[in-house]
């Protein structure tokens, strides 16, 4: 189980762990990867949902979702988006509301029966498979949460995942409309020295012109780069 996770490379870390250990001892467990979000959505450092999703879903885990951070009511866009789109079942273990401060103490405030609700709503809308409770939860929460799942089956997850290319911040569709893709590598401070300049001295308008550049090359020019080439910069 990797839960309560701030930071996109501290999953993928961990993961690479899990199956070095599993290759070095001969065993192999069920592999659950579970990030936190905050109220806006991203993780700490700033991954969103989608960006999740694209990097977990092609690393081998058997079960991708959330836990901890907000409370269910936090979690719908995202619950949505996971139970919409991953082809894995799908995890959600939130706390009981957001935690108050009280007389220094943290106070969760989500009832019982509105949080076993709110639980019963994702499973029923957005088909997850896997729910518990995390921060504030108590045996009452989970006892009425697993008498409302009576004897509920595991939904049937999409069988395509949805082709995204991922930073550690947000993912694109690899299916663009109209097509082509244009992948702007000219636009790479790493890869070069003149979008460098431009970036450090904020030019803007230099760079949206490699940009535009860039793409009327590749409409101009299309086999000019199917055979290889790299555009100069």
């Amino acid at each position: 189980m990797i839960e309560t996770s701030q930071d996109i490379l501290e999953v993928k870390a961990a993961i690479t762990g899990i199956q070095k250990a599993f290759d070095e001892t001969g065993t192999s467990l069920p592999v659950q990867a579970q990030v936190t979000l905050d109220t806006t959505g991203r993780m700490l450092l700033g991954t969103d949902m989608t960006a999740a999703l694209a990097i977990l879903e092609g690393m081998p885990i058997d079960v991708i979702g959330l836990n901890c951070s907000t409370g269910p009511e936090h979690m719908r866009e995202p619950i949505r988006i996971l139970g919409e789109q991953s082809t894995l079942p799908v995890s959600c273990i939130p706390n009981a509301g957001l935690p108050l401060n009280v007389d220094g103490q943290a106070v969760y405030p989500l009832e019982p029966e509105p949080f076993a609700q709110a639980l019963m709503e994702f499973v029923d809308k957005n088909n997850i498979s896997v729910v518990g409770g995390c921060c504030g939860t108590t045996p009452a929460h989970l006892k009425l949460l697993v008498e409302k799942l009576a004897s509920r089956s595991h939904p049937v997850r999409p069988d395509q995942p949805v082709a995204r290319l991922a930073s550690a911040i947000s993912a694109t569709s690899m299916h663009q409309d109209p097509p082509p893709l244009l992948i702007g590598e000219r636009c790479n401070a790493q890869g070069s020295k003149k979008f460098k300049r431009l970036l450090l001295a904020e030019d803007y308008d230099a760079i949206l012109e490699i940009a535009r550049e860039q793409g009327w090359l590749r409409r101009a020019c299309p086999g000019y780069f199917h055979r290889g080439h790299r555009a100069s910069g």
